[in-house]
């Protein structure tokens, strides 16, 4: 099988190692590699560095490609493969975020393509082998995962470890139980990039109640079953970095790879970066915190509300055109043949005539404009007149001036279609502008926040669930 490396976190090369020591496997090529890429040389000399991810695209056999990062080239390349239909192999790392993990779900929900996460527990064998022993302490009552970790110096632990820990554990202890509703999260130490000591409290309906402890000290990890009348205790692997386990990473991957279906559903995983998303929102709100549920609840919280808005701005908007529609066919004090002549602009203002009654170069103009469409229609041209206190002398120039205008541009049906008059109701055209923009102006509101509350948010986010 021919494989490909994306990122540069370490925590792949143990599976590159164990690739290059596979005579039947290869890895040929490695994208976004970075510091990592002298030992990915030194195990794998055949392999070509990738510039970026777009030559995998048009790989001949390609089996799958390892994800091993967390950089934003190196998720957007993973998100960018998976939509193109390429199996992936991903080292979940919270560092990859839950947004990532919502990125791909639907991706691999709609069958699209093969996501293959790689849990400590399922190259370890603890997930099938405590599975199996579960009926051994019958009807379960309490479980206890106590894990430590080798710390820093005064025995701190950074909470990337912590919650990487976290992510792990909680995807082991959702598949002995079921799916957990509720977590309590109790750190002990906590500062913004250390902890001295956390510990995680499960429960659910029906459910056994389950604590995960995390500390310093060397790396070990002991779950306990405690059931009606006894207690077991197993001892779990201890690696965290598969530094140890080359080849059984191998052999999971060709079992994952050949069976018809991965023991792990991306949505497990969806599922375990809600957990460790619960348990930090615990910390900060000092009570139990229910698992995907609040943030959820939240969002459609939030799209409840703008549905309706929507939907009132859309019923306002209906009875506003209505209502303005019957004022404008209502209230409009012009009579029929200004609204005519209007609509086809054939009104000439005052201002578009200079002593004497000659058209000015923007009357003249303006005339030029009408005489190809008097023909089309029975409205009148219009002169604009002063009322009572017209000069008939100079109305009788006015129109003398348009009609020898429209002559002069071969106007067709001029005889008796020119006319001097008062205007009445200049104001109600502004006034409908107005009226216009009070019905549209809430709908353009809308329309505009939802774009740009769209267009503000980083491209990892738009189709994340993970909103807090």
């Amino acid at each position: 099988m021919r494989f490909a490396l994306l990122g540069d976190d370490p925590v792949g090369l143990p599976l590159v190692r164990g690739i290059a020591r596979a005579p039947q496997h290869e890895l040929f090529a490695a994208a976004y590699a970075g510091g990592i890429w002298p030992q990915v040389t030194e195990l794998a000399p055949r392999a070509r560095p990738l510039a970026d991810f777009q030559g995998l695209l048009v790989e001949p056999e390609l089996a799958a490609v390892i994800v091993a990062g967390c950089s934003p080239d190196v998720l957007e390349a993973a998100r960018a493969l998976a939509r193109a239909g390429v199996t992936l192999i991903i080292f979940p790392d919270i560092r990859q975020t839950a947004g990532f993990a919502y990125d791909l779900w639907p991706i691999e929900d709609e069958g699209r393509v093969r996501l293959i996460p790689v849990f400590r527990h399922d190259v370890t064998g603890d997930a099938d082998r405590l599975r199996s022993q579960l009926s051994a302490a019958g009807q379960l009552r309490f479980l206890q995962l106590e894990r430590t970790f080798p710390g820093k110096v005064g025995g701190r632990l950074s909470r990337t470890t912590a919650e990487n820990s976290l992510l792990h554990d909680a995807d082991l202890l959702q598949r002995l139980c079921g799916g957990y509703s509720r977590v309590t999260c109790v750190p002990v130490g906590l500062t913004a990039t250390d902890i001295a000591q956390m510990t995680v409290t499960f429960s659910g309906d029906d459910l056994p109640e389950s604590t995960w402890r995390l500390s310093s000290g060397d790396a070990a990890a002991t779950l306990t079953l405690t059931g009606p009348n006894d207690a077991f205790k197993y001892e779990l692997a201890a690696p965290s970095d598969f530094s140890d386990a080359e080849s059984r990473l191998v052999q999971f991957i060709e079992q994952e790879l050949t069976a018809k279906n991965s023991r792990t559903r991306w949505s497990d995983v969806v599922r375990a970066f809600d957990i460790v998303d619960a348990a930090n929102r615990s910390i900060r709100r000092s009570r139990t915190i229910a698992i995907g549920s609040e943030e959820i609840s939240e969002v459609r919280q939030f799209k409840s509300l703008m549905t309706a808005a929507g939907c009132g701005v859309l019923v306002y908007t209906l009875l506003a055109v209505i209502a303005a529609l019957l004022f404008g066919a209502l209230g409009d004090p012009r009579d029929a043949a200004q609204r005519r002549a209007d609509a086809a602009g054939f009104i000439l203002y005052a201002e578009e005539f200079a002593d004497g009654g000659m058209l000015t170069p923007e009357g003249r103009t303006h005339v030029a404009e009408i005489a190809p469409k008097l023909w089309q229609t029975t409205a009148d041209v219009i002169i604009e007149s002063t009322g009572e206190s017209a000069d008939p002398t100079l109305e009788q120039a006015c129109r003398t001036s348009v009609e020898q205008a429209l002559h002069a541009d071969n106007a067709a049906r001029v005889a008796g279609r020119v006319v001097t008059r008062p205007l009445a109701g200049q104001w109600f055209e502004r006034l409908m502008v107005g009226v216009w923009v009070v019905v549209f102006a809430p709908l353009i509101v809308l329309l505009a926040t939802q774009f740009l509350g769209l267009a503000a948010q980083p491209p990892g986010v738009r189709s994340s669930r993970n909103t807090e």
